[in-house]
């Protein structure tokens, strides 16, 4: 149960005190705090489950609404705007790097 996996995750960092300890915090490891986790010994954790499961819920969401609307939310319906999710995706950055770093043989061709 949760409560073995609990002590398991404390006893770690006691006996392999020499490196760094990592936490894989999935759905099976108990929902400790940040704080509780570096009390144990900790110094990082990861959350690969948390970034999915926003997904898998955002995704549903969107398909169901679209499936009874028979269209998308516009755009200004969203939290954030299509300027946003480029900015938030890092659109200027890998832009800006196409550009430093794509062949000027290939400017104007439309492979850049």
């Amino acid at each position: 149960g949760v409560f073995a996996v609990e002590s398991h995750l404390k006893k770690i960092p006691a006996q392999v005190n020499s490196k760094p300890n990592l936490v894989n915090v999935g759905p099976l490891t108990p929902n400790m705090s940040v704080t509780e986790l570096k009390q144990m010994g900790y110094s990082m954790a990861i959350y690969p489950a948390v970034c999915l499961a926003a997904l898998v819920e955002s995704v549903s969401i969107e398909l169901d609404q679209l499936k009874r609307n028979e269209k998308q939310r516009d755009f200004a319906e969203w939290s954030h705007s299509f300027a946003g999710l480029n900015s938030f995706l890092g659109g200027v950055k890998f832009a800006q790097l196409e550009e430093k770093y794509s062949s000027s043989r290939l400017k104007g061709v439309g492979l850049e």
